[in-house]
């Protein structure tokens, strides 16, 4: 008997990821609409509405920056 991919990730406690356009609008910036219907805000954004896809959310000047390495250029 194979193992579906569900049961597997049952056995190692990750809970399913859901798409925030399938989602309701209470619960996703994304939700909301009849059937298939697209992202109605003009860009991508993150369940709490900050913008996401290609935009850094890093702090800049953080004292951990120091031990941030970059990889030498071979």
């Amino acid at each position: 008997k194979s193992l579906g991919r569900v049961e597997s990730k049952c056995w190692l406690r990750k809970r399913p990821v859901v798409r925030g356009v399938v989602m309701s609008s209470v619960d996703h910036p994304h939700g909301r609409g009849e059937g298939r219907a697209p992202i109605g805000r003009k860009k991508p954004t993150t369940p709490w509405g900050y913008p996401t896809l290609g935009r850094r959310s890093r702090k800049r000047n953080k004292y951990r920056d120091i031990l941030i390495l970059r990889r030498w250029s071979k």
